[in-house]
């Protein structure tokens, strides 16, 4: 405990020459000053080991006695003496660990695990929706509401931490299964949630109310769970699966310019004088009603001088409109594109495009593009029971 001590408060190594060296042992065993290694170098040399508050004590009652002398310093005292000297050294060590301090409050990583088929760009921009983040102090990140938000998002976790691992920030997720969805027992017939034309229909329970081949309209009965088996009455949840080809239309407009002007061969030219911002004509006429024109500085006159004067000729080409086709396909074209991804827009989600068509009506001036794209789409919905009348006997039954 005592070297313990030592180090912490500092010690010095120091000699003591001269006749009163037993002296000085006596008045500093008295004193209570504790020394340690004490060695007897010569008859007239000590040498030992004192506290950095008994050399102090020690050098008091040494005057008249004895010099002393310092021979080396040790534990805080000499860490003190070296940054003293090298302050320099000390403000680097201290401005190096402010920064690590500044730097380390900061989130600098997003870091997600446990993903198996959520997306994790999606999960990452929840996380940044919910105050975490790059660059971002550490204080204000809510972990709590991280974790939360990604379990209200995806019910499909079973899991969801957020917690700091040094400057990042953990996400520990855990994909689970959900729970199975239980069958209601209650009457239900199947409609049509869209308009489409069947593709493939499978009855589980119920009555097929449609084929292969026939087109429906948003809520016409696709499998009926009231229907009559040998005039028996039956009420059932009707179920089952039914894909239609679904068409997803889109409309675009695109204006362009529908003629051009294309140069007969006869051309014209006036000559026009430019003094200060004064125009004045020199000679020649345009004789054209459609033309293209173009103009250039033939001369300068007086360059240097402070009256400056240009000579502008300008050259008219005689020019007759013509219908623009380069110009109309261009505008087919982006009108195309625009209607498809307008329709591509609406088709839900990881639906792959079966087939699509394109209708063009062209005005003046400009060209109208309906883009019609297909899918194979369920369009089955459970809805409330539709009760079917009991079917009319036949005449022979009731003779």
């Amino acid at each position: 405990m005592y070297g313990f001590w030592n180090l912490l408060a500092g010690y010095v190594i120091v000699e003591a020459r001269g006749l009163g060296m037993e002296r000085l042992l006596n008045r500093a065993t008295a004193a209570g000053i504790r020394m340690e290694q004490v060695e007897r170098r010569s008859y007239t040399v000590l040498r030992m080991r004192v506290s950095l508050p008994g050399y102090l004590r020690l050098k008091k009652l040494a005057e008249g006695l004895c010099p002393l002398q310092v021979l080396r310093a040790g534990g805080m005292t000499r860490a003190f003496l070296f940054i003293r000297k090298r302050w320099w050294l000390a403000a680097g060590c201290a401005a190096v660990i402010l920064a690590m301090g500044i730097l380390s409050s900061f989130c600098w990583n997003i870091r997600i695990e446990g993903l198996e088929t959520i997306n994790e760009y999606d999960v990452y921009q929840t996380i940044l929706e919910n105050g975490g983040g790059e660059f971002t102090p550490k204080s204000t990140i809510d972990l709590e509401k991280i974790s939360l938000a990604l379990r209200m998002k995806y019910p499909k976790l079973s899991y969801a931490h957020a917690s700091f691992d040094g400057v990042e920030l953990v996400v520990r997720v855990a994909e689970g299964s959900l729970p199975p969805q239980i069958r209601s027992t209650e009457p239900a017939t199947v409609y049509a949630k869209k308009a489409g034309v069947i593709e493939k229909i499978t009855v589980l329970e119920g009555q097929a109310a449609v084929e292969v081949g026939d087109r429906v309209s948003e809520g016409d009965i696709l499998i009926h769970g009231s229907f009559y088996m040998n005039e028996v009455p039956f009420l059932v949840t009707a179920r089952g699966m039914v894909t239609a080809r679904v068409d997803y239309l889109a409309t675009s407009r695109v204006t362009y310019e529908d003629e051009t002007l294309r140069p007969t061969g006869r051309t014209a030219t006036e000559r026009w004088m430019r003094l200060g911002g004064r125009l004045t004509k020199i000679d020649g006429e345009n004789p054209f009603s459609v033309y293209i024109k173009e103009e250039r500085v033939a001369e300068n006159l007086g360059e240097n001088m402070p009256a400056h004067a240009e000579i502008i000729e300008i050259t008219y080409y005689e020019a007759e409109k013509t219908a623009s086709e380069e110009n109309k396909e261009k505008a087919i074209i982006e009108a195309k594109e625009n209607a498809y991804n307008l329709a591509l827009r609406e088709i839900p989600e990881n639906l792959p495009v079966e087939g699509f068509r394109f209708h063009v009506l062209e005005e003046d001036g400009a060209v109208t593009v309906t883009a019609t794209l297909t899918v194979l789409e369920e369009i089955g919905q459970t809805g409330e029971i539709a009760i079917q009348q009991a079917p009319e006997p036949e005449a022979g039954a009731q003779e």
